[in-house]
C-alpha cells in the first residue's frame, strides 16, 4: 500500500519509499502497490512505426529495422540520431493479425523541429503526460508469454478495482536495454489515464471512477513547463489500416504529391450526432457525448453499464457567424458507427450521412484543438484552388486514447451540392455571404473567467418590475436561463456607438 507522504512536483502523492526509489527515463513514479507501481509517464516526442504480424517476435524485428533506417540518417535532414531507451513495443492480445508498434523517444534536443522521416511508413509523436500502471516483466517481446502476462495484469488491476479502458485493450513493453530483452530492466505497463482523458472525464459526476485509486484523495494537476516541442504531426501516408472493424464506412481515393487524399463515400447510413453549448472544442464532446451515449444505450448499442469516452468519434465545426472568436463557429460530436435501421434514437440526434466526397488530411497526436486547427488550415490553403466548402471541417479521431503511439486524426473538407442537403455548404444563414473557416483558436477555457450570474441580476424597484427567470443548466462558463412571463418594449436605433445608441432609444 502507498504509506509514506512524499512530493514529487506538480504531484503530492503517497508512497512507499523502497519501490518509488526505482528510476526509469521520462518516468516518475507516483506510488507503489504490492503487486504494481502507478507511474507518469513525461510530455516527450518518439519516433515510431507500425506493422502487421502473426508473431509478436518477429513483428519486432521487422518494425525496429524500420526505425534503424531513420535513426541512421534516412530523414529529412539526413541526421544520425543517437538510440535512446527505453524502445517500447505497442500491441495487444490479437484475434487475428497481430498490430505491433515500436518506439524510441528522441533525444530532448531534437524535440522543437526533429527531422521528419522520409518512409511515410515511420511517424513521429508526441505523447501527453500519462499514467500508467506497471509491473516487472522477465519476458521478452514473444507474444505467447507477453499476452499471458498481459492478461495476468489486466485480472490484477480489475481485482484490485483500478480503472482500465478494457481488458483486451493496449498493453506495452519497455525495455531498457537493447541488446537483452531478458533482464530486470523490461517491463510490462498498462495506460490509466492522461491529461486529455482527464480534461474530458472532470466535472463530471462519474470523474473520480475513471482516476486510480490512490489518486481519489489528492487533487491532480498536470505540469505546464518543459522543454519546447514543436513536431510536424502531418502524415505523409494517411494509410488504409486504420479502421478495421467490419463497420467501417468504406470509400476510394486519390492520393496527392503531399499526402492529401481525395475520398468519395457511399450511403453510410445513419449516425448519432449531438450538437454542444461551447465555444471551446475541447468541450464539445465532453458535453455532447454523455447524451449520445445514452441513445446507444437505450437501444442497446454499448457495453457496460457506466459511460465512458466513445471512439471512434468525430466532431463538425462549423462557422456560423463571419465575426472572429470561438463563438462563431459550432460544435456537433458525432458517433462515426452507423446505426442499425431498428434504433430508436431522437430525431433530434439522428442524421443521413454518406454519398460525399471530401479533401482528407491525416495527423497524428491526441486529437487536440491546437493541432487539428493547424492541420485544418495547412489543408484549407492546399486545397483552396478545389471546389470545397469553406465554411466547415470534419475532425475525426479514430483510436482509444490508452493508443500512446502511432494514432490516426483527420481533418475532411467536403465538395459542395452533396445530395439530399438543404444547403449546397453549411452556413444556412439568410445573408448571402461565403463564410470562410477561421482557423483562430479561442483562450484556453480552463483560464477563461468563470460567469457569476449574481453581477447581471435585476435590482427590483417599486417602479421597475424584473423579469421572471429560470435557470435551465449550467455548462461550462455559461448558464442558460428562460425568462418567465416578461413583457418587453422595443425600438431600433442607428449609431456609431453602442453608449449613444441606447440613451438615444431610452429617450423615446
Amino acid at each position: 500500500e502507498c504509506l509514506t507522504f512524499f512530493n514529487v512536483s506538480p504531484f503530492v502523492f503517497f508512497s512507499t519509499n523502497k519501490k518509488c526509489s526505482v528510476t526509469r527515463k521520462l518516468q516518475t513514479c507516483l506510488c507503489s502497490e504490492s503487486h504494481y507501481d502507478v507511474r507518469r509517464m513525461h510530455k516527450s516526442v518518439w519516433v515510431s512505426t507500425t506493422v502487421w504480424d502473426l508473431s509478436l517476435l518477429s513483428g519486432n524485428t521487422r518494425a525496429k529495422r524500420k526505425l534503424s533506417k531513420y535513426l541512421n540518417g534516412h530523414n529529412s535532414k539526413a541526421l544520425k540520431i543517437s538510440t535512446q531507451l527505453p524502445l517500447v513495443t505497442q500491441t495487444y492480445v490479437p484475434t487475428d493479425l497481430r498490430e505491433v508498434t515500436i518506439s524510441y523517444p528522441l533525444p530532448k534536443e531534437l524535440w522543437d523541429n526533429p527531422p521528419v522521416p522520409k518512409d511515410p511508413k515511420v511517424v513521429l509523436d508526441v505523447i501527453p503526460e500519462t499514467i500508467m500502471y506497471v509491473r516487472p516483466y522477465p519476458g521478452g517481446p514473444q507474444g505467447f508469454t507477453a499476452d499471458r502476462e498481459a492478461n495476468s495484469f489486466f485480472k490484477t488491476l480489475t481485482d484490485h478495482g483500478e480503472p482500465i479502458i478494457s481488458e483486451d485493450d493496449y498493453y506495452y513493453i519497455f525495455q531498457y536495454d537493447s541488446n537483452n530483452a531478458k533482464t530486470e530492466g523490461t517491463e510490462i505497463a498498462i495506460f490509466a489515464i492522461n491529461t486529455v482523458l482527464d480534461e474530458f472525464y472532470r466535472g463530471m459526476s462519474g470523474y473520480m471512477r475513471h482516476l486510480p485509486l490512490f489518486l481519489r484523495d489528492h487533487e491532480l494537476e498536470w505540469s505546464t513547463e518543459g522543454p519546447s516541442i514543436n513536431v510536424d504531426l502531418v502524415r505523409q501516408d494517411c494509410g488504409t489500416t486504420f479502421c478495421t472493424d467490419p463497420k467501417c464506412p468504406k470509400y476510394t481515393a486519390k492520393k496527392d504529391a503531399i499526402g492529401v487524399e481525395t475520398r468519395t463515400y457511399g450511403d453510410i447510413g445513419r449516425i448519432v450526432f449531438k450538437n454542444a453549448p461551447t465555444c471551446q472544442m475541447e468541450r464539445a464532446h465532453h458535453l455532447a457525448q454523455p447524451e449520445v451515449y445514452r441513445a446507444l444505450k437505450d437501444n442497446g448499442l454499448t457495453q457496460g453499464g457506466d459511460f465512458s469516452r466513445l471512439s471512434p468519434l468525430g466532431l463538425w465545426v462549423t462557422q456560423k457567424e463571419p465575426h472572429q472568436g470561438g463563438c462563431s463557429r459550432t460544435y456537433a460530436s458525432t458517433f462515426m458507427v452507423p446505426l442499425p435501421r431498428e434504433a430508436q434514437v431522437p430525431v433530434d440526434m439522428v442524421d443521413s450521412f454518406g454519398n460525399f466526397t471530401a479533401e482528407v488530411m491525416c495527423f497524428g497526436g491526441h486529437g487536440g484543438s491546437v493541432d487539428a486547427f493547424a492541420v485544418g488550415r495547412r489543408l484549407f490553403d492546399h486545397v483552396a484552388a478545389k471546389p470545397i466548402c469553406s465554411d466547415a471541417v470534419y475532425i475525426v479521431e479514430y483510436n482509444v486514447q490508452s493508443r500512446l503511439f502511432d494514432r490516426h486524426n483527420e481533418v475532411w473538407m467536403m465538395q459542395p451540392y452533396v445530395p439530399d442537403w438543404s444547403a449546397p455548404c453549411f452556413n444556412t444563414s439568410e445573408i448571402e455571404q461565403n463564410y470562410s473557416f477561421n482557423f483562430d483558436l479561442p483562450e484556453d477555457w480552463f483560464k477563461m473567467p468563470r460567469m457569476d450570474p449574481t453581477q447581471f441580476r435585476c435590482m427590483e424597484t417599486t417602479d421597475n418590475k424584473c423579469p421572471y427567470n429560470e435557470l435551465i443548466k449550467k455548462f461550462d462558463h455559461f448558464w442558460e436561463f428562460k425568462m418567465l412571463n416578461s413583457r418587453w418594449v422595443c425600438t431600433e436605433e442607428r449609431s456609431c456607438g453602442l453608449v449613444q445608441a441606447q440613451k438615444k432609444s431610452l429617450s423615446r
